[in-house]
């Protein structure tokens, strides 16, 4: 696997608490599983690649 790579995307707080958004159903267990499927990777020295995001606030 040598161009294999693990991008997560858009995995961010304000997806999971409620507050700028409803909040993911079970996203409890797509954080866990997210969390292992990085630790997986980084296990198999695998290059982990975080994509987010970002407005500025109040922008819509």
């Amino acid at each position: 696997m040598e161009n294999a790579a693990l991008v997560v995307i858009d995995v961010q707080i304000g997806a999971f608490d409620g507050k700028a958004m409803a909040p993911i159903h079970f996203g409890d267990d797509l954080l866990d599983r997210a969390s292992r499927l990085i630790a997986a990777a980084r296990a198999a020295k695998l290059p982990v690649i975080f994509v987010q995001h970002c407005v500025n606030e109040g922008s819509k």
